[in-house]
This record gives structure tokens, sequence and C-alpha cells, in this order.
């Protein structure tokens, strides 16, 4: 969808610029207000390693974009990595030991995020996050792949895309954690989590308190052989005829 981006001048830059369009593969189970979300992002196209050369459609960037409108222009109050506050324009880039939760606090809400993402695809630098304003949205990209100086554009075959895990699990806090980061991390930092990918199939568990949350599916086609709620196995509908 069109994002027009405010200028300093009053007007609005290109919306072309800003458009954002969803093309991955998503599968979701949730439990009241926490929520976990398994994303394959894809590119709109599959070309050949040839064509990609012959027409420079290279890869340039596979990433998971959660969107935040930002009402009559204002501002999140305050945004956190773990323990650390961070600013609304961030790039940040951590290691699998330095993985946290990202943590938002606006007014009598807060909200926190927990990256599914293995380590950064072709990169020494890590897993890549970045916080930053898109026209009337705030976004969070949690990246698995990024072009940059040492590391190119770049060909994936299917069968690597599918490779490309990512996702978050969500949690809608307390009203009374609202404004109280240090506390809301605290209560975040009780849940346990496993994520795993064995003989083509990605599994994983949440679990904080009494809330379980779990799936098992194919990344290729994403069938889910199972997503679980309090270990309870979730219906699938199916289409039905009507005589």
């Amino acid at each position: 969808w069109p994002g027009p981006v405010p200028q300093a001048d009053g007007t609005f830059a290109n919306a072309k610029k800003a458009r954002c369009t969803d093309a991955g593969k998503a599968l979701t189970v949730q439990d009241g207000g926490t929520a976990l979300v398994a994303y394959h992002p894809e590119p709109y196209f599959y070309p050949t390693s040839e064509e990609t050369e012959a027409r420079d459609q290279r890869i340039r960037s596979l990433r998971l974009a959660i969107f935040f409108p930002l009402m009559a222009g204002r501002e999140i109050d305050s945004i956190w990595l773990g323990d650390r506050l961070i600013t609304q324009h961030s790039c940040i880039t951590s290691t699998p030991a330095e993985d946290d939760w990202i943590t938002f606090h606006d007014g009598s809400v807060c909200y926190g995020f927990y990256p599914l993402l293995p380590e950064f695809t072709s990169s020494s630098l890590g897993r890549r996050l970045y916080v930053r304003r898109m026209g009337h949205y705030l976004a969070l990209e949690l990246y698995n792949f990024q072009e940059h100086f040492f590391t190119p554009g770049r060909y994936f075959s299917p069968e690597e895309l599918n490779r490309q895990n990512n996702g978050f699990v969500f949690e809608l806090g307390p009203t009374e954690l609202a404004g109280q980061p240090e506390k809301f991390l605290e209560h975040l930092r009780t849940s346990t989590l496993s994520d795993y990918t064995i003989s083509g199939m990605r599994t994983i568990h949440y679990q904080r308190g009494e809330t379980k949350l779990g799936m098992r599916y194919t990344p290729e086609t994403m069938t889910h052989q199972y997503r679980t709620i309090q270990d309870q196995v979730v219906p699938t509908d199916r289409l039905t005829v009507e005589e």
C-alpha cells in the first residue's frame, strides 16, 4: 500500500517509493494476547542464475516487516531491545547469544516481539533488525538477508528460500506493566521457546506460564502437521459442499 513520506517543507515524497507489498508465506496460532507467527520471505520471481546475470535481478533483501500506524504523526513513547533503550530510527545487529525481546511502551499499552530468526544469511554480522519510520508507519523489520558492501545481492534457489526461517512471538502485556520496561521484560523472560527444523519440518513451541502455543509444518508448502493451543490441536477448517 502507498505510504507517503512527509518532507520538511510540508510536502510528501513519491508514494511509490514507500509502497510495501507482502510476498511471503505465513502460518499463525493465537491465544488471547499471545501469538506465534512463522514466516518465510519470498521474492516476486524465481529467476535462474542466468536470468539474474542477464537482467540484474539479484535478490537484495529478504525480510519480515511489521508495521504500526502512527496516529496524527505521534511517536511511540519508548522502544527497548532487552534492557537497552533504542531510537525509532535504529539499525540493530545482534548475535544469537544477545537475542532478547523487543518491547514497545505507548501510553497505557505495552507489547513485545521475540524474533524467530536464524543467523544472518551469508554474513558475519549476526542478525539484523531495523526500527524505522516509513511514512505514517513505524516499521520493525527482521532481516534474513540484506545486500551490503561485503555481501552483494545474489540468487536464491527456491530450496534456499524455503530454508529462510523468520517469524516472531507476540505478547500483549498487562496494562499495569505499561511504562515499566524492566518489569515487563522480566514478565516476558519467564517464557521458554524452541525453534528447530528436522527432515524438512519446522517445529516451534512457546510457553509462558499456562500459555502454550506450538506448530509443526513444511516450509516448502506451508502445510502444517499440527497447530496447538494449551497442547490441544487446533482444528483446521475444511471446505464443505452443500447439496
